[in-house]
Order: C-alpha cells, then sequence, then structure tokens
C-alpha cells in the first residue's frame, strides 16, 4: 500500500480524500451564503429591517418629543383654568296648568289658585372649571337652567301632567377656588385654624370653637369630655405627641392635628370616626365594634386647607357614613352606626390545646391548637361533632381536606377552635402575637411571612407619612 499517496484541491494538499471533499464543501456552503448576502444586500427586506431599527432606536425620543409637545398644547389651550366648588340656594317654582294626582282626585273647575303654583328650595353644589369666578358662575347657572327648566314636555305621569318648571332666584352661598388651595395629603394635613372659610355643604358645626390654631381640641373635648371622664386636653395631647414619637416627628400642639393622629385618639377611645376631603370622599375611618359599655357619638369631619369641619347633623353624618361603605353589609357600632365584623383575637380570650371534651366549661374564647406532627384540626372536628353536633353554618375553613377553623355558639357564648397555622420548628402563635404587639400589628393568628409583610407595610408607609408632614411642617414655617 503507498502511504504517500495525497490529493490537492485549490492549491492544497490533503493527505485523505474524505479531508479533500470536505474542504470542497465548506467552499461551496460559503460561496452560497456569498450569494445569498449579496443578493439580501439589495433587497426590499433589508431596507425595511433598517426603517425598522431606526425607528425603534429614535422611538423614545419621539415619543418624548410628542408628550411634550401635547402638554404645551394643553397648557396653552387651558392656560389660566381653575376649579370652583359653587354651592347656591335656588329658588324652583311649579306652576300646574291642569290637576294634580289626590286620592279620589281633583275635578278641573276645582283648581284654586293657591294649587296652582309651588315653590320647591334646592340646594345646589356643581364644581365648574373656568378662568375666573364671574364665567364659572354663569356656568353653574347656564347647567342649573338646564336641569331644573321644563316646560312640561315630558309629564307623561297623571301626578306631572301640565306641570312646567323654572329657577326665579339663585343664591350663591359659596364660591371656592380648588386651585389656590394648599396641596397636601388630607391625612397628614396638620388642622388648626379657628377662622376657617365658610363651606355651607360642609354643615358644620361651630360651637366648641374657642381659640384660633385649636380646631381640633375644641371640638373633640367639646364633644367627649362630658361623655368620658378620662378625655382631657393632656391625654388626647400625650395620645398625639407619642404617635408623631414614633413616626419621628418633633410635634407640638400648636402645629395642630393631622387626621391620622385624630385617627389614633378615636382608637384609644373607641370612638368611631370618618374624614372626608373637599371632594366628599371618605379618606381615613375607624369604625368601634358595637359595646354595650361604651357607646360614643361617632365623629364625623371634613380636613380642608388646614381645619376641622365638624359635623354633627344627622341627616348628614348618615348620608357621609353611606358614602364611606366599603360594601352592601351594614355594621352596628355607636349612636348611627351598625356593628362591624369583629377581630375575636383582640377581644376573647386564648387557650391552647385543651381537651375539647372540657369546651363548655370556658366562657367564650378561642382554643389554638398547636401541635408538632398536626397541620389540621380534623381529628378536633370529628370530636366536636360526636360531642357537641354542626358547627356554625360557612365557619369552617379548610384547605383541601385540612380543616384549620370552625365555630360552635352555644347561647351567649361563642367558641372558635383554630389550628396553628405556623411551622412549629421556627415559631408558634404565641412568639407571632407578641411581635404584632411591639410593632402594632393587628394579630389574627398569622404565619410569620404575613407579619413580615405586615410589618413592611406599615414601615414603608411610616415613611412615606414622615416625608410628608415633614415636608408640611417646614411649609407652616
Amino acid at each position: 500500500m503507498n502511504n504517500n499517496l495525497t490529493f490537492s484541491y485549490n492549491n492544497k494538499v490533503y493527505k485523505t480524500e474524505a479531508a479533500m471533499k470536505k474542504a470542497k464543501t465548506m467552499d461551496a456552503k460559503r460561496a452560497n451564503k456569498q450569494v445569498k448576502k449579496e443578493a439580501y444586500a439589495v433587497s426590499e427586506k433589508k431596507q425595511k429591517r433598517e426603517a425598522t431599527i431606526d425607528y425603534k432606536k429614535n422611538y423614545k425620543t419621539k415619543l418624548e418629543n410628542a408628550i411634550k409637545a401635547n402638554e404645551k398644547y394643553h397648557q396653552k389651550r387651558f392656560a389660566g383654568i381653575r376649579r370652583f366648588h359653587i354651592t347656591a340656594n335656588l329658588e324652583q317654582v311649579l306652576h300646574f296648568n291642569n290637576v294634580y294626582s289626590k286620592k279620589g282626585g281633583y275635578k278641573k273647575n276645582e283648581l284654586s289658585d293657591a294649587h296652582k303654583t309651588k315653590v320647591k328650595m334646592i340646594r345646589e353644589s356643581q364644581v365648574i372649571e373656568a378662568k375666573n369666578v364671574e364665567i364659572a358662575k354663569q356656568i353653574f347657572l347656564d347647567e342649573v337652567d338646564e336641569k331644573f327648566n321644563d316646560d312640561g314636555e315630558e309629564g307623561a305621569d297623571d301626578s306631572i301632567t301640565n306641570v312646567s318648571t323654572n329657577v326665579d332666584n339663585c343664591e350663591f352661598i359659596d364660591v371656592v377656588d380648588e386651585t389656590g388651595m394648599t396641596a397636601s395629603l388630607p391625612s397628614t394635613m396638620f388642622l388648626k385654624l379657628a377662622s376657617p372659610v365658610n363651606y355651607t355643604f360642609t354643615t358644620e358645626e361651630r360651637k366648641f370653637l374657642k381659640n384660633e390654631g385649636t380646631c381640633v381640641e375644641d371640638n373633640l373635648l367639646g364633644i367627649y369630655s362630658p361623655l368620658i371622664k378620662s378625655f382631657t386636653l393632656e391625654s388626647i395631647r400625650k395620645i398625639a405627641s407619642n404617635f408623631y414619637d414614633i413616626n419621628f416627628i418633633n410635634w407640638t400642639p400648636d402645629m395642630g392635628y393631622s387626621s391620622d393622629a385624630i385617627l389614633k385618639i378615636c382608637q384609644n377611645y373607641k370612638i368611631s370616626m370618618y374624614a372626608y376631603d373637599i371632594m366628599n370622599t371618605c379618606f381615613l375611618k375607624h369604625i368601634t365594634p358595637h359595646d354595650k359599655f361604651h357607646s360614643y357619638p361617632a365623629l364625623f369631619f371634613y380636613a380642608i386647607n388646614n381645619h376641622m369641619y365638624l359635623v354633627k347633623d344627622t341627616d348628614k353624618c348618615n348620608s357621609l357614613r353611606e358614602k364611606a361603605k366599603e360594601n352592601s353589609k351594614s355594621f352596628n357600632t355607636s349612636l348611627i352606626e351598625k356593628e362591624q365584623k369583629i377581630n375575636y383575637y383582640n377581644e376573647l380570650p386564648i387557650h391552647e390545646n385543651i381537651d375539647i371534651k372540657n369546651l363548655k366549661g370556658y366562657d367564650s374564647c378561642i382554643v389554638i391548637y398547636s401541635r408538632e406532627k398536626y397541620t389540621n384540626i380534623n381529628d378536633i372536628f370529628l370530636q366536636c361533632l360526636e360531642l357537641y353536633g354542626v358547627p356554625l353554618s360557612k365557619s369552617v375553613k379548610a384547605n383541601k381536606t385540612n380543616i384549620t377553623y370552625f365555630e360552635y355558639k352555644f347561647r351567649e357564648k361563642i367558641y372558635i377552635i383554630v389550628q396553628d397555622p405556623n411551622d412549629l420548628r421556627l415559631f408558634n402563635w404565641k412568639i407571632i402575637k407578641s411581635l404584632c404587639e411591639k410593632h402594632e400589628i393587628e394579630f389574627t393568628n398569622q404565619t410569620y411571612p404575613s407579619f413580615v409583610n405586615s410589618y413592611k407595610k406599615n414601615f414603608l408607609m411610616m415613611k412615606i407619612k414622615e416625608l410628608i408632614l415633614h415636608k408640611n411642617k417646614d411649609k407652616n414655617y
């Protein structure tokens, strides 16, 4: 066999025929690739791709320029536009050109002059955007005219047949320029003014106001000091001082009280509280569970432009309470409240791992079963079925087949049986409860991760409020 046999290709020498063939194949691929590259260089596809790349590169700049141009247009278009809160008393005159409904009916020829015209008093409030107060008033009048004037053509109901209406008199009560107000988060705004703007829409109660700069103290002491012996000037100042200390704010009474500090005072004395802003939005509230031994009037107020506008009118309070409802269920609280769902972990004594056969020997309580190697209370549930029957309807909570919570109610006593949800190798409910008390977090038999999430949320909120309160304090000085 000749071991010196070689193969040549393209001025190169290869030891084997296979190596030579591989070189030929690679050269063919490279030549084919070059042909495709040259064809793509002059293709429409490349032009479109380059245009797309160029568009993407400049998209951010173009978008920013478009936004700036849009803002510039609107600034020019709406320059000087202000928001006015206008309230007025209206006299709507109703003209009856025919008989109106009455049981038994009137005969047409018996329609007396006294029945032909009636006057209805209306209080109307609207938010109007205009360049000045005169234009705002005219827009208000135009909208009132469209809303309340009627020529009677729509009177399809026999009770209003041939009735026409018109507004004769309009008395402006409040015209408030919202644009000129101090921008501030309502819950952190310090309330202290005693000589505020007269907003009639708040139906403010002013009889408790005494001194300049003490509207919160005057109102709170005026309402609750006659009802609660321990409700004194010193006590509410101490609660507020502790609240601000926790938030690292150097507070003095002459700075006034923010709504979140008022909330702390109300929580301490078990008083329900509702705070509203100028847009009639409830931004802060506390509902005290019904207690037959402590039943105090709920506190309703507006926090507007550094003043506490106290509301005591019963109809207005009921209306505000309805606005603040988060769902259709109503709950009993103080004089005009309905009951809130109670966190029984704050209200009832807690026992651990008791013999379930002795349950009725205890007063109303919570029983937590904290047992190693148990992740449910299925065995306790089965014993209770034999001893006490079926638990309260819809009280049973379970994760798939693992029962973790159920309740019994015998006459006036309530018993809550629940599983400790924690990994007992690391934590138990007692450790979590002590951590909650230390950091002022509500205990609900939560797990450690849930506690940590609550703590992080409270910490972030505290920092946000601290920054805003410091900003407001700098403005006050």
